[in-house]
């Protein structure tokens, strides 16, 4: 089986130059910027985020693929007119943290998934 995949763009809606970073908070209390670490976007203009092509979403390494297997990641768009270091916002997984329980699905702006590798 293989696993899905997404395209992910940020537009910058405004009348301003804005400096970006997507932060990716993961359910095992990572965090990182590897979809987009940050750059500046146009006025009016839109960019990929994870590169030009596909971003593959997977299970961490030590989840097991069976039917119904999910995780749930959490986008944030962090915008300046100034630029700034994205390093401060990345954290490791949570080697000793539980693994969430169930969730209601259907949160306003979420989407299950992993983009990266855990």
């Amino acid at each position: 089986m293989e696993p899905p995949s997404i395209f992910l763009r940020l537009r910058n809606t405004t009348d301003k130059r804005l400096f970006c970073v997507l932060l990716d908070l993961t359910d095992r209390h990572r965090m990182h910027a590897e979809l987009f670490p940050g750059a500046y976007i146009a006025a009016h203009w839109a960019v990929p985020a994870g590169g030009a092509g596909p971003i593959t979403l997977t299970l961490p390494p030590n989840e097991p693929v069976t039917p119904g297997a999910s995780v749930t990641d959490w986008l944030v768009l962090l915008v300046a007119e100034e630029e700034f270091n994205s390093d401060p916002f990345s954290l490791p997984a949570c080697a000793n943290c539980p693994r969430p329980g169930p969730r209601r699905s259907g949160y306003p702006g979420s989407w299950t998934g992993s983009a990266t590798s855990r």
